[in-house]
C-alpha cells in the first residue's frame, strides 16, 4: 500500500561552486573550465572514454511565469543560458546594487544536420538563436556596444579546452568538456565562470541531500584531478567571496501551474525570508563588500534586491521567474529559488527542501491557514533584517500581525502538523512518509533556537559557524573585522578542507546519510525518476552523445543521424531497456533506417 507523503515533490539542487588557484594564470572562466574537464573521464561511472554533452534544444531561459518572453536584443548576457557555443558571464560587479546592465549580441546558426525528435519530423530547432547538441557552433558578435554592456570574453572562450567532434557533420563544439551529464543523472558544466553541479531529480527531501552532497564529492574528484596534474586548485561550496562577489545555490520545485501566481509567491517570500534562520550557513561581514564587521545568519541575503525576476546575476530576486518547467508546460511550472545558501550540513540541505515542499502542500491543500502568516509590505528589507538579527526576535509585517521570523515557522509547522494529523491520522513514517522526518529535525531546531542555540549547533550550520568563530574571537582577543574570521568563513566552505573533516571527526555535525550512501549517489541516480533512465544510458549506453532533462541523445552505430529519445514523462519506465527499444523503432520509422532488432 502506498504510503502518503505531503513532501514528496519533484525537486532538484544546483551548487555553483567558488573556485580559486592562487599564482595560476587562468582567469576564472578557463580555471572553471579546465575544472570540469578534469572530471569527464570519471563522468561516465569510468566506463566509456566520450564524454556526454549537454542538449540544449529545449532550453528557453527567456520566457517568463508572469508571461510572456524577453526579447533577446533585450536581455542581458548573463540570461543568453542557452547558447552551447558560448559561455555566459556573469553581471559586471557594479551592477550588484540592483541596477539593470545592457547587453546586446546576436548569434548566427549554420546550417547543421539536426537531431531527431521521438514522434516528430526533422527537428529544425526550435529558437533562432539555440541549437541543439547536434548543430553547429555558435559564432559571436557584437554590434554597437555601448558604455557599461556585458561584453563576452572572447579570448576567454577561445582558450577554453576543444571537445573531441560527434562524427555527426564532422563540427566540433566546444562546449564539450564543459558541459557534462553524468551518469547519476545530473549535470556538471560551467556557469558563470563557475563549475556548477546540478543534482538529477529527486522526490524526497532526504535524497535531494544525499545527491546534493554526491556534488561536492565530484567537484572535490575535479580538483584532486587537476593537484595530481600540478595545480594547486580549491572548490568551495559557499555563495560569497567577502569582497562583493556572490554565486548561487539553487532550488526546484515542481508545482501545479494551476496555483494563483501571486499566492504562490507570496508564500514561497514568507518560507524563504523566515527559513534562513533554520537553513542559514552563516556569514562573517555585513553588506555585499563586507562593508560593516560583524556575523549575519545567510551568506545571501544581502545580495537580494528584489522579490521577483527573471535575472540571476544583477538585481537578485528571492525567486526567478523563468517559465521553463522541464515538464509539461500545460500542467506544471518550476519554482526556482535563488536566494537561498550553500549548505555543508545534512540538516539544513534536507529542511530546505522540506520544509517548502511542505508549505507547497499546504498551499494546495488548505491555503485559507496560510494566509495570516504571509509577509506584507518590504521583503526584501525583512529578508535582511532576519539575516542580522542573531536574536531572533526582530518583528515581520504578516497578514495576522506582527511575528518574528522563529514564530512565523513555528505556526507554519504547528499548520502542517494540523493538516497532516486531520488527513493522514497522525505524524508517523507509516502514516505520512518522508515529512515525519522533515517534521521531527523542524521541530527540534525551532526548540533549540528558542531556548538554547548551541544545543543545535549540530544541525544549524550558522549556529556551528557562529560558535566556532565566538571561539577563535574569545582565544584570540579579536574583533568581527579581523582577517583571520574572514578566512575561517572562505575555508569553511572548501570541499577539501579540514573545517569539516574535523568536525565531522569530533561528532560534531549530525549526518543524515553515511558515506557510502552519499558515495554511491555520484554514479547511480535515483530510482524513482526520469533521471534514472538518463544516468543509466550515460553510463551503460557507449554511443548516448548528449542529454538534457527532457532528453537523450543517442547514435545507434551505423546511423547517419543523432536520434532524440523523449524524457518528457517525469517517471521512470519500467523497463528501460525496451523503451529505448521502441523509441528506436519508431526513429528508424521516421528517418528511413533500419528498424533496430
Amino acid at each position: 500500500m502506498h504510503t502518503p507523503d505531503p513532501a514528496r515533490r519533484m525537486v532538484g539542487l544546483e551548487t555553483e561552486f567558488g573556485i580559486s588557484a592562487p599564482g595560476c594564470a587562468m582567469n576564472p572562466m578557463q580555471l572553471s573550465a579546465r575544472s570540469v574537464a578534469a572530471y569527464a573521464p570519471f563522468s561516465r561511472a569510468g566506463r566509456w572514454s566520450q564524454a556526454v554533452r549537454w542538449d540544449y534544444e529545449d532550453e528557453d531561459p527567456l520566457a517568463d511565469l508572469r508571461g510572456g518572453r524577453l526579447a533577446r536584443d533585450l536581455a542581458d548576457a548573463s540570461l543568453l543560458t542557452d547558447l552551447p557555443g558560448s559561455l555566459a558571464p556573469s553581471a559586471p560587479a557594479s551592477a550588484s546594487d540592483g541596477s539593470q546592465p545592457g547587453g546586446s549580441a546576436d548569434c548566427r546558426e549554420p546550417s547543421a544536420p539536426s537531431a531527431l525528435s521521438a514522434g516528430a519530423s526533422l527537428n529544425q530547432g526550435t529558437g533562432g538563436a539555440r541549437q541543439s547538441l547536434a548543430g553547429g557552433l555558435c559564432d559571436w558578435g557584437v554590434p554597437g556596444v555601448g558604455a557599461g554592456e556585458v561584453v563576452r570574453d572572447l579570448a576567454a572562450e577561445q582558450a577554453l579546452p576543444p571537445g573531441a567532434s560527434l562524427r555527426t557533420g564532422k563540427q566540433l563544439q566546444r562546449q564539450a568538456l564543459t558541459n557534462l551529464v553524468l551518469a547519476n543523472g545530473g549535470r556538471f558544466y560551467v556557469d558563470h565562470a563557475h563549475p556548477e553541479y546540478s543534482s538529477p531529480e529527486c522526490t524526497t527531501p532526504f535524497a535531494a541531500m544525499v545527491w546534493d552532497r554526491a556534488g561536492e564529492l565530484i567537484a572535490a574528484q575535479a580538483v584532486a584531478q587537476l593537484k595530481a596534474e600540478g595545480m594547486q586548485v580549491h572548490a568551495y561550496k559557499n555563495n560569497v567571496d567577502g569582497k562583493g562577489a556572490t554565486w548561487g545555490a539553487h532550488e526546484n520545485y515542481l508545482v501545479s501551474r494551476a496555483l494563483p501566481l501571486d499566492l504562490l509567491n507570496s508564500l514561497l517570500a514568507t518560507v524563504l525570508v523566515t527559513r534562513q534562520i533554520v537553513v542559514g550557513a552563516g556569514r562573517v561581514g555585513l553588506g555585499e563588500r563586507s562593508e560593516q564587521s560583524g556575523f549575519q545568519i545567510s551568506q545571501r541575503a544581502d545580495y537580494i534586491h528584489t522579490s521577483v525576476g527573471l535575472q540571476t546575476t544583477y538585481a537578485r530576486p528571492l525567486l526567478n521567474m523563468r517559465d521553463e518547467p522541464h515538464a509539461d508546460g500545460r500542467a506544471w511550472r518550476r519554482i526556482h529559488v535563488i536566494s537561498g545558501d550553500a549548505n555543508r550540513f545534512d540538516v539544513p540541505i534536507l529542511l530546505k527542501v522540506g520544509i517548502t515542499n511542505l508549505a507547497l502542500w499546504l498551499l494546495e491543500t488548505q491555503p485559507q491557514v496560510l494566509h495570516p502568516l504571509l509577509l506584507v509590505g518590504d521583503v526584501v528589507a525583512q529578508c535582511h533584517q532576519v539575516s542580522r538579527d542573531l536574536t531572533l526576535k526582530t518583528k515581520l509585517s504578516a497578514s495576522g500581525g506582527e511575528f518574528s521570523a522563529l514564530q512565523i515557522q513555528q505556526k507554519l509547522l504547528d499548520a502542517v502538523k494540523v493538516a497532516c494529523v486531520e488527513r493522514f491520522g497522525g505524524l508517523e513514517a507509516s502514516q505520512i512518509g518522508s515529512a515525519a522526518q522533515v517534521i521531527e529535525l523542524w521541530q527540534k531546531v525551532l526548540d533549540g533556537l528558542a531556548s538554547d542555540i548551541s544545543a543545535v549547533a549540530d544541525c544549524v550550520e550558522w549556529a556551528a559557524k557562529y560558535q566556532l568563530c565566538q571561539g577563535l574571537r574569545w582565544r584570540g582577543r579579536i574583533g568581527w573585522d579581523h582577517p583571520r574570521l574572514a578566512a575561517l568563513d572562505i575555508q569553511w566552505g572548501d570541499v577539501d578542507g579540514a573545517i569539516i573533516k574535523r568536525l565531522d571527526a569530533g561528532g560534531r555535525i549530525m549526518r543524515l546519510a553515511c558515506a557510502a550512501e552519499v558515495a554511491d549517489a555520484v554514479a547511480v541516480a535515483p530510482p524513482d525518476t526520469r533521471a534514472y533512465l538518463r544516468g543509466w544510458a550515460v553510463a551503460n549506453l557507449e554511443h548516448t552523445v548528449g542529454a538534457s532533462w527532457t532528453s537523450i541523445l543517442y547514435q545507434p552505430p551505423g546511423w547517419p543521424h543523432i536520434v532524440r529519445l523523449s524524457l518528457k514523462s517525469l517517471r521512470p519506465q519500467p523497463d528501460i531497456t525496451q523503451y529505448l527499444h521502441e523509441q528506436l523503432k519508431h526513429q528508424g520509422s521516421l528517418s528511413g533506417q533500419p528498424k533496430s532488432n
